[in-house]
């Protein structure tokens, strides 16, 4: 048997950085930016990320669950449920309609976060769905 060394080195794998994106850091204070256009809310790579791969019709469990993308996903999708349910009276109508209850807007903020992520997106796909656009009253 002889004693000989691996020679083999371990390779670093560098962090890739997207443009734009190289000097925010990943935490939950907003940070706030000015631009051309004046101030806005500056999100991680991350969160762009999670909300450009929900746009384009992926879903949370997609990912393994108790990871970083799954978090981020979950929490994006019941961002997105609320805000649907705020701006829209025929979404809020139908979503009261399937949990069978009647409740404030503060109440079902809590009422989502206590649903499953696989309730909260087949949720937040029927509201987009069956949305009811202003028809415009111009003839």
């Amino acid at each position: 048997m002889s004693n000989r060394k691996n020679k083999t080195k371990k390779k670093i794998k560098k962090k890739e950085e997207i443009l734009g994106f190289g000097d925010i850091p990943e935490n939950e204070k907003s940070i706030w930016r000015i631009d051309n256009f004046g101030k806005r809310k500056v999100i991680d790579a991350d969160t762009y990320l999670i909300r450009s791969y929900i746009d384009n019709k992926g879903l949370a469990t997609d990912f393994k669950k108790n990871t970083k993308k799954f978090k981020l996903a979950s929490t994006e999708f019941k961002r997105r449920l609320y805000l649907q349910i705020k701006l829209s009276p025929s979404s809020k109508r139908l979503f009261l309609r399937k949990i069978k209850k009647n409740y404030s807007l503060d109440k079902i903020k809590k009422k989502i976060d206590t649903m499953s992520i696989e309730k909260i997106q087949k949720m937040y796909l029927i509201l987009l769905k069956n949305q009811k656009l202003k028809k415009s009253r111009k003839k």
